[in-house]
């Protein structure tokens, strides 16, 4: 196609989405004024009712009938627009999203404070809250911390206003990440992280809480405070073993009422993640499989790809390289026979990891050296 030919397309695409937008208001509209119309002979056919009786209660229920379904034409207009906010708002977001992904942050922030406004006067929170989240990510992504931590806060209060403890205490984590990993402000981070911890615990989010017990012990181990790491460090293992004895009993539960196939294997994956927690590894590999059977039957080869890989982790954990390399070169298969080359791209690095723990140890295996698979 010659670029001229693209720029006459250009103004095309742009004239067809205003038609379309205008054509689906226009629908709206048409709508509204019908059921405005019919609600009108609605409540005249009370009315009318309303005259015939003579019970003094009925005529008063009716009466009240009538103003409490009464539909005005600004209420009406003020409904459209609402909906014509609600379809920029999603166009906004999908088009700042589009720049995000391509690393123009500048233009993706433009378009989210936009959204925001409108969310603003909406006075919708929820969506402002999310919004102030997502330009906050994009201003960490270009590397301006100061404006990424102010949306973070905003955020943070928004959620606090609505008393959603779990996000507010998620905002100030990404708060306490950006003093800890981009400001070097180590004090600052632990008071952020503390802050966050107390929230944490109060609504009783183990995972949550054992997550920042071992960022913080990140932290003092990188200031040398050794001893002080390793509480930390031992503190989180035992509340992220509590939280994987709760979440098991959780999923046993839903198990044994799940029929959906699909359902099944989420259940499973997550199962034999608690198991792998608590270190009881056989019944981890054991979801595993029957996950896999289930992947296999509904034809679902890239999924079955994964939870092979998965698998090959656990007896990459217990040193048995062999079989770890054995489920890799079968997942290895799938993902070549269905042409997915992220799955290949994984599987691979995960064979080279194994493959330079097996030279460090002078061990051999059956399944053949990472350059030779390269080479099949």
């Amino acid at each position: 196609m010659s670029r001229n030919e693209k720029d006459i397309q250009k103004p095309q695409k742009a004239n067809s989405y205003q038609f379309m937008k205008r054509l689906l208001l226009f629908g709206v509209l048409i709508l509204s004024i019908s059921f405005l119309f019919f609600q009108g002979i609605k409540i005249g056919m009370h009315k009318g009712k309303r005259e015939d009786s003579k019970a003094k209660e009925d005529m008063a229920s009716t009466s009240s009938f009538s103003s409490e379904k009464k539909i005005t034409i600004p209420m009406l207009l003020e409904s459209i627009k609402t909906l014509y906010r609600g379809i920029k708002i999603e166009t906004l977001k999908k088009k700042a999203a589009s720049y995000a992904d391509k690393k123009n942050y500048s233009k993706a922030i433009e378009l989210q404070k936009k959204v925001l406004e409108l969310a603003r006067i909406e006075k919708d929170k929820q969506e402002e809250a999310v919004t102030c989240n997502n330009i906050a990510g994009d201003y960490l992504s270009a590397k301006d911390y100061n404006n990424a931590i102010k949306f973070y806060s905003m955020a943070s209060e928004l959620y606090h206003k609505m008393d959603d403890s779990k996000r507010e205490a998620e905002m100030i984590l990404s708060i306490a990440n950006i003093y800890d990993y981009y400001l070097n402000d180590s004090e600052g981070a632990i008071g952020l992280y503390m802050k966050a911890l107390t929230i944490f615990r109060k609504i009783d989010c183990l995972s949550e809480e054992s997550y920042v017990l071992t960022m913080l012990s990140s932290l003092y181990s990188r200031r040398g405070e050794k001893e002080k790491a390793q509480s930390l460090h031992k503190e989180a293992q035992s509340i992220l073993k509590k939280s994987a004895h709760r979440k098991i009993k959780e999923f046993e539960t839903a198990l044994a009422k799940v029929n959906k196939p699909k359902q099944k294997v989420n259940l499973l994956k997550d199962l034999a993640s608690g198991y792998w927690t608590l270190g009881n590894k056989h019944k981890a590999i054991i979801c595993y499989e029957e996950a896999r059977r289930i992947l296999k039957e509904l034809g679902y080869g890239v999924e079955e790809a994964g939870i092979l890989r998965l698998t090959a982790g656990i007896y990459e954990s217990m040193e048995n390289y062999e079989k770890a390399l054995h489920l890799l070169n079968e997942s290895l298969a799938l993902s070549k026979k269905l042409d997915d080359s992220v799955g290949k791209t994984i599987t691979l690095d995960h064979i080279a990891r194994i493959e330079k723990k097996i030279r460090l140890k002078g061990k051999e295996t059956e399944e053949g050296s990472y350059f030779h698979i390269l080479q099949k």
